[in-house]
């Protein structure tokens, strides 16, 4: 990703100053030097966001086949799903589906 002039000189005011202030002390208050450090990291956050998001699908696949193969397709609904659940999270839950059936 290429910035334009224009671009550049307004990214400081888009970013925080305290933000902006991290690029410039690593670059020893060189504000081209900051602006540059800055694009870098863009890319490099840009070269991960593919992967990650194919990460994220695929471990989140992975937990609903396996939570679908233990308490199958309506695993969200089950009683036992719902009960191996820490305390906290089946009291929320329970509390929600109860909830729900009321307003039904």
């Amino acid at each position: 990703m290429t910035f334009t002039t224009e671009q550049l000189t307004n990214i400081p005011n888009v970013l925080s100053q305290p933000r902006f202030a991290t690029y410039l002390q690593h670059c020893n208050n060189n504000r081209d030097q900051a602006l540059a450090l800055y694009q870098w990291n863009l890319e490099l956050s840009a070269a991960f966001i593919i992967p990650l998001h194919l990460l994220e699908i695929t471990v989140r696949n992975a937990i609903v086949e396996g939570l679908t193969n233990i308490y199958t397709l309506n695993w969200p609904w089950d009683q036992n799903f719902i009960l191996s659940l820490p305390s906290l999270w089946r009291l929320q839950t329970e509390t929600k589906f109860t909830t729900c059936s009321k307003n039904a």
